[in-house]
């Protein structure tokens, strides 16, 4: 059997929509988990704790568990967002699973984060955010 040219291109045009589409497919998450969240005591922040995992089968970091703070205004406007990275935990309900993982100081300056590994504290307002104990 001969290949002419029309085949070819054919051949290549179709393997090049397979691959394309495989790497597209993988970019899209599929996140579970949970987490907990705190209204500052003054109520103008809230401050979120969530751990999840990507199960995606077709991506890099499937099944690696994730974890990631974030501040947020009382409208629900994201202030801060920290990545945590070992999250200190093994399973994607980790996070949900602490007991009381979230504290405010009085002032509602400062949001603190009890993790397994870790005490992070965010300042809201400047959007610091420091370890404060590593484990």
């Amino acid at each position: 059997m001969k290949l002419t040219r029309n085949t070819i291109f054919i051949l290549l045009f179709v393997a090049s929509i397979l691959l394309n589409g495989y790497y597209f497919l993988r970019s899209f998450p599929i996140r579970t988990g949970g987490g907990s969240y705190k209204p500052a005591p003054n109520n103008a922040f809230v401050a979120h704790a969530q751990s999840y995992v990507n199960k995606n089968q077709l991506a890099e970091n499937y099944k690696v568990v994730e974890g990631e703070l974030e501040i947020r205004s009382a409208a629900g406007d994201k202030i801060i967002w920290v990545a945590v990275t070992p999250p200190g935990i093994d399973n994607e309900m980790g996070y949900r699973m602490l007991d009381d993982p979230i504290s405010w100081s009085t002032d509602s300056a400062t949001a603190s984060f009890d993790l397994p590994h870790a005490v992070i504290s965010i300042t809201p307002k400047t959007g610091q955010a420091t370890a404060a104990k590593i484990r």
